[in-house]
């Protein structure tokens, strides 16, 4: 039986007394003159009529459902969609309305008879492609177990219409994901690219956080639910930030469509929550993790080594890039102004006794850059002004214009001078 089949529709009496049976379907001349319709007011008798509307609207539905059935599970591995019932726009001919007839059914009895590249499946288990999907988000979806349903054109709209299947989305792929318990740490890197890029796809969808699709930089994926995903800006972030690899997306494995989703989504609320770019509260928790976790707090004063004095360096370009002002950055507690005697000291330091000087361009500067160099007890360290851009030693002088806590004394000024 196919699309182009017939069928023999004879216009026997109904005994009212005893069940009809039906033992078979016979084939029609081509030209279905020979049908009677229950429109056909210039017949008579409307038994045949009856008859006919009888067998295509319950037992022609259901053998056909059947037939697709029994092809299934004859041909598991084959698509059986061409023998499918067509939408039939004219409303004379027998076979309109079969198809939502068929769908009814398939609805009502959960069958296996949507071909996936999976084997068959019922309606509530498959995901409806949309007809745009790649062929890399193809393999990705299979290897992944979703079982997809592709359909051809001519059934992809009235199937859609029918909202019998649920249709592939961001959202739909997830939950079928969760509900259905299926693992992603068994695919390849390739694939989970290509489905974390499709996941992100829908800019307010938000509910992926439990998919194991990101890739952080000590080299595992994870979900994020349950943690803070730092997303870095530029490479110079990146740098600053490299003793936080767990915590840290690797960018460098994610495709460029969903590095550049991540960073323009970031600007705006439209990000999972744990997804996010860091603060200046995030700095100083990170400088106290790693690079000054064997500090003493309560010191004002410390001594670091290279690898520590280029880490403060970036942490000023950091501030700069970031086109903050000292007060706005939560940093005082950190050691950040590099003194001439080669220490450095905290921002806003603890002890009163802790000010230093900034010695500005010109004579007097010049003048209190020779002093520093004398050593004497009474002598205080100045700033070093040539470890600091020029750009972060500007937001130093006018922080310590406006605020008296960073205990810097600018040179050029006669009170100070005095300091």
């Amino acid at each position: 039986m196919d699309n182009g089949s017939l069928f023999t529709v004879l216009p026997l009496p109904i005994p009212t007394n005893q069940p009809v049976h039906i033992h078979g379907l016979f084939s029609l001349s081509p030209d279905r003159a020979r049908i009677h319709g229950s429109s056909d007011s210039g017949v008579q008798d409307q038994l045949p009529a009856r008859w006919n509307e009888w067998l295509f609207a319950k037992l022609i539905p259901t053998a056909w459902v059947n037939m697709l059935l029994h092809v299934a599970q004859r041909d598991p591995k084959r698509a059986a969609f061409a023998k499918w019932p067509l939408t039939v726009a004219n409303h004379n001919d027998v076979l309109h309305g079969m198809i939502q007839k068929v769908l009814q059914i398939v609805r009502d009895r959960s069958c296996r008879i949507w071909y996936t590249d999976l084997g068959y499946t019922s309606s509530n288990l498959g995901l409806l492609a949309n007809g745009d999907e790649s062929l890399a988000l193809r393999r990705a979806l299979c290897d992944v177990g979703v079982p997809m349903i592709y359909l051809p054109d001519t059934l992809l709209p009235t199937v859609q219409s029918s909202n019998l299947v649920e249709r592939l989305s961001p959202t739909s792929l997830c939950d079928r994901l969760e509900r259905s318990g299926h693992q992603v740490r068994a695919l390849i890197e390739d694939a989970k690219q290509v489905l974390l890029e499709y996941i992100l796809s829908d800019p307010s969808f938000r509910g992926y956080g439990a998919m194991e699709l990101f890739p952080f930089e000590d080299g595992t994926y994870k979900s994020i639910d349950r943690r803070v995903a730092f997303v870095h800006r530029d490479e110079d972030e990146h740098a600053l930030f490299g003793r936080e690899l767990h915590l840290n997306i690797s960018l460098g494995r994610l495709s460029k469509n969903t590095v550049h989703a991540l960073r323009n989504r970031l600007l705006r609320p439209s990000l999972h929550s744990s997804l996010r770019q860091r603060s200046s509260n995030d700095l100083k928790s990170y400088c106290l993790s790693t690079y000054f976790k064997n500090f003493d707090p309560s010191q004002d004063f410390v001594c670091l080594d290279d690898d520590m004095k280029a880490f403060v360096s970036k942490i000023w370009d950091w501030i700069v890039a970031r086109g903050y002002s000292l007060p706005e950055v939560d940093v005082s507690c950190l050691w950040l102004v590099p003194l001439s005697n080669g220490q450095h000291r905290k921002l806003k330091p603890q002890n009163p006794s802790s000010g230093t000087i900034y010695a500005p361009p010109g004579e007097i500067g010049d003048f209190l850059r020779k002093m520093a160099t004398i050593d004497a007890v009474s002598n205080k360290p100045i700033v070093f002004s040539d470890s600091l851009s020029s750009r972060a030693l500007k937001l130093l002088v006018d922080a310590s214009v406006n605020d008296s806590s960073p205990l810097v004394k600018n040179g050029g000024v006669l009170e100070d001078f005095a300091f």
